[in-house]
């Protein structure tokens, strides 16, 4: 959340051993459409938060591990 997104995406409820996360943290890919990976940072870990106002408008999918989700860049 929130999505649609305009400056970050949170992952909340992100139950892990604090070693666990870590390695996941390292999974966490963005997507756009084409299946391009786009750059963008993490700001904090308990909730999750990536910055993604460096995105233009659009959906994107986001990959932590095997898990893939969408979600929608506004400006």
């Amino acid at each position: 959340s929130p999505n649609p997104a305009s400056e970050y995406v949170e992952i909340s409820n992100f139950n892990h051993t604090v070693n666990r996360m870590v390695d996941e943290l390292a999974d966490i890919k963005i997507y756009n459409i084409f299946g391009e990976k786009m750059p963008v940072g993490i700001q904090n870990f308990e909730p999750i938060r990536i910055d993604v106002s460096n995105l233009t408008s659009g959906f994107y999918f986001i990959r932590i591990g095997g898990d893939i989700e969408k979600f929608v860049v506004l400006r």
